[in-house]
């Protein structure tokens, strides 16, 4: 993925993805280099640590999943990921209008 790509995707200027990606690959997260294809862009590829913190992240992800179907009705449940992407609407809406 190009580094245009992920400033078009995530709606977020040439300066943030550059911060971000810089300190991404500064932590063996990421590797960018030149794109063959076009040497104008950046591509950006995953490194096998970033794999792992996804696969970590997937099981916390799991463990807090089942942790609220325990505690939480089928009703309560259905509410409280109404009023998240509720929440999420509007920050993003305040995030587009900036």
């Amino acid at each position: 993925m190009t580094q245009r790509e992920l400033e078009l995707h995530f709606s977020i200027k040439h300066s943030t993805v550059i911060g971000i990606l810089g300190r991404m690959e500064k932590n063996g997260f990421i590797k960018i280099s030149v794109c063959e294809d076009d040497r104008r862009q950046r591509c950006v590829k995953l490194l096998e640590k970033a794999y792992d913190v996804r696969a970590e992240c997937k099981i916390n992800h799991e463990y807090i999943e089942n942790k609220f179907r325990e505690n939480f009705s089928h009703d309560e449940l259905e509410s409280f990921i109404k009023l998240l992407d509720k929440t999420y609407d509007i920050l993003k809406e305040d995030a587009e209008n900036d």
